[in-house]
């Protein structure tokens, strides 16, 4: 890459920024993200590309009477850029179709309120795009707000009636890709791969090759792979499993054998997988399939006591079975060789609870909540735990943060309201620091704490003859307002 940004400096501006774009490819197939970045900058300032993420008013739903403010991208090219249009350049280019989203309530587009500074980009400006997009996925944290912001590039690339072949359908696999998460758009990333895979245009494979470097397009397996996935997540499983059998991806097909509960047939392809080369994933998948302990054991031991798959799998059969104290110490065995495995902690924390393992339970809770905190069950389990261990405040502190991802549960809401009313009984001298009104309010009407020596601290709150639970009880107290209550 060193020698090929040396001698960038004698070639022509355009083959400049091209060099720049497919460097910049490369450097994101090998998570080299700074490098990306830089070659990056480098190929929109000499093609002088502005891209510029803003804030419009516009409506996302057919039946929206306001309009909210929406993210969108406005581009702008330099007065000297004078490079060809991308009509002169593709306009005979036969481009995928853009299939229109057809849902009740989604509009197929968002409606700005205004029109967006939008130029028409040249075919390696479109190129540019796509790459800040890909760029983004790498250097960005995976979550919600990345969708909105990736959005506004594919509109911006797919807003030009010509481009490059390859640009166009590496943006539109990229809108399946994101529309896959959502159940009102997935239909329309199936049917949109579905017209890329079937593309069966005349155009020559050389229109085909302009900018494929640049643009970063998955080879053609890949786009079919995406669209068995997208069946799989339809429910067309038979449909999935007929694209999986051709690419030969045997992981997949085992799994929607065992959807379709034809587990006598995923383990005939298992078994004459292994007959050409035996791997630990083929025994542990072939155990999966014929609930045979002997290929957990086989797996473990062609993996010299190494692989964490095996532990798992032997552990995930114990634990379908409800053999809950046999499958602890394989999950222990499996996270002490990998302790990045979410649904590891989560059964493992759930084994030691029924088995009434409280330190080993509050501990594998603990870590899932680490890896994954915004689980609702994971936060009332962890709670349950602390409770069985006596630690009141820390129970009723785990109960809060699961409310927090499911505040509809009332049984969550009760279960903390008894938790904080226990840890108060439980130490009734710190009651004047952590009692609230209405916590004290339930606890004087309540007949089950008459025999507890916080009911009248509760009383002389509720009715004002406590003042030191309250500020300026003190003051009203002195002036004789308690005598009159």
């Amino acid at each position: 890459m060193a020698k090929l940004c040396n001698q960038a400096y004698s070639l022509e501006p355009r083959i400049r920024v091209l060099l720049h774009a497919e460097l910049c490819q490369a450097a994101l197939l090998y998570e080299r993200v700074q490098e990306a970045e830089e070659h990056l900058l480098k190929a929109m300032n000499l093609a002088g590309l502005k891209l510029e993420l803003t804030g419009v008013l516009g409506k996302r739903t057919k039946f929206q009477t306001e309009c909210v403010p929406q993210l969108a991208l406005s581009a702008h090219l330099e007065t000297e850029n004078l490079s060809l249009s991308a009509t002169e350049t593709h306009g005979s280019t036969q481009l995928p179709t853009n299939v229109t989203l057809e849902d009740d309530v989604r509009l197929s587009q968002i409606q700005y309120t205004e029109k967006i500074p939008q130029a028409d980009l040249p075919s390696l400006e479109q190129t540019l795009c796509l790459c800040n997009l890909l760029y983004l996925q790498k250097a960005q944290p995976k979550d919600n707000l990345l969708h909105e912001e990736l959005l506004p590039y594919i509109e911006t690339v797919l807003a030009q009636k010509s481009g490059p072949w390859s640009t166009r359908v590496a943006i539109l696999l990229q809108r399946c890709k994101l529309e896959a998460k959502n159940k009102r758009t997935v239909e329309r990333a199936m049917m949109q791969c579905e017209e890329i895979v079937n593309d069966k245009n005349k155009d020559l494979p050389v229109n085909r090759l302009s900018y494929l470097w640049a643009s970063g397009l998955s080879p053609v397996w890949c786009w079919r792979e995406q669209l068995a996935d997208l069946y799989c997540s339809m429910g067309l499983v038979k449909a999935a499993l007929d694209i999986y059998l051709k690419l030969q991806l045997w992981e997949d097909v085992i799994l929607c054998y065992t959807l379709l509960q034809l587990r006598h047939k995923a383990a005939e392809v298992i078994k004459q997988q292994l007959e050409i080369k035996p791997t630990v994933k083929l025994y542990c998948y072939l155990g999966d399939a014929t609930d045979d302990v002997s290929c957990y054991i086989r797996a473990w031991e062609l993996s010299d006591h190494k692989s964490s798959r095996a532990q798992r799998h032997w552990g995930s059969y114990l634990f379908n079975i409800k053999r809950y104290e046999e499958c602890i110490p394989h999950f222990e065995k499996s996270l002490e060789i990998n302790s990045l495995q979410e649904s590891v902690w989560l059964r493992l924390g759930y084994a030691a609870l029924v088995t009434e393992q409280w330190e080993k339970s509050g501990n594998a809770y603990r870590r899932y909540t680490y890896l994954q905190p915004n689980s609702f069950e994971a936060w009332n389990n962890l709670a349950k735990v602390y409770v069985k261990q006596g630690h009141k405040h820390r129970a009723y502190k785990t109960l809060m943060e699961a409310i927090k991802y499911n505040y509809d549960n009332w049984k969550s809401v009760e279960t903390s309201r008894m938790t904080n009313q226990t840890t108060l009984i439980a130490s009734p001298s710190a009651a004047g620091r952590h009692m609230r009104v209405p916590t004290a309010r339930d606890i004087a009407m309540d007949d089950a704490w008459r025999k507890s020596p916080l009911h009248r601290m509760s009383q002389e709150t509720v009715t004002g003859r406590f003042p030191s639970l309250l500020p300026g009880r003190r003051r009203l107290a002195a002036a004789g307002w308690s005598k009159g209550a």
